[in-house]
């Protein structure tokens, strides 16, 4: 650690050395001169030496004491003004260095933010696509449930109508049987049949079964139909176009339409 001190010292550029070494050369400066005799030059160049000048300020007057300790003084003022201006020249130099420094790792540490943030931004939009997509299959599980609970009620009133005692008409159940056909398929030929019924009851037929005799002895099919239809419509806007579409090509504002016909025979 010393020899460190003494290497940062000795350095060439170092201002304190250089105003020590100034500071000693005027001191040694005025040693020597104390030590000259004091001369008095005479007519002819005749000199006449007696005493030192040291000896020669011990006896001086104070105003001549004092000018030679501020001339002194002055000498070493300036050494010393010359050596402080250098170390603040190298000290902002240092600070402009840090300060250059320090802006560059200021811009790596906002590119560096800048990155995290449009990852973060990334993420936080995946995580959005996710839970869209999840929010999505739930609600496709759901229509898929409610869809299949609509076939299991049509399923459950064809029964009652080919088994009970409104089976009496030539135009048979106002619900078809569902024979193995897949859900699409099923409403699909369940809208058929509706829609053929209707314009037989708008035509008058007699051999159709009035409106308000299909739910007669079963006005509870027809509320939990109605409830359903219901369902399917209020989670329309949470689907995915995908599944939006599915209810366009089924035409189930039809069916609903269909269904709600009912709603004047039996409520």
């Amino acid at each position: 650690m010393v020899e460190k001190a003494q290497d940062r010292f000795w350095r060439q550029n170092n201002p304190i050395m250089w105003g020590v070494l100034a500071t000693a050369s005027v001191v040694a400066f005025g040693a020597w001169t104390a030590a000259q005799p004091v001369c008095q030059t005479y007519f002819w160049f005749l000199r006449n030496c007696s005493g030192t000048k040291w000896a020669a300020f011990l006896d001086a007057g104070p105003n001549e004491v004092g000018d030679t300790l501020a001339g002194f003084a002055g000498a070493l003022a300036f050494v010393w003004l010359i050596s402080t201006v250098w170390l603040q020249g190298q000290e902002l130099v240092a600070q402009r260095k840090e300060l250059v420094l320090s802006r560059a790792e200021y811009e790596k540490m906002v590119i560096a933010m800048e990155a995290q943030a449009v990852a973060m931004g990334e993420q936080s939009a995946l995580f959005t696509d996710e839970r869209k997509q999840r929010e999505y299959d739930r609600a496709a599980r759901h229509l898929q449930s409610l869809l299949e609970g609509l076939v299991g009620r049509f399923e459950a009133q064809a029964d009652f109508e080919n088994n009970g005692d409104n089976s009496g008409s030539s135009f048979g159940s106002v619900f078809v049987e569902r024979k193995g056909r897949g859900v699409n398929e099923y409403l699909e030929a369940s809208l058929s049949r509706l829609s053929l019924y209707w314009d037989l009851v708008d035509e008058g037929d007699t051999e159709v079964l009035a409106p308000d005799k299909v739910f007669e002895n079963n006005r509870q099919a027809y509320a939990l139909i109605y409830e359903i239809a219901c369902s399917i419509s209020a989670i329309r806007d949470s689907l995915e176009v995908d599944q939006r579409q599915r209810l366009r090509n089924l035409n189930f504002d039809d069916l609903k339409k269909q269904i709600n016909r009912f709603r004047d025979a039996v409520l």
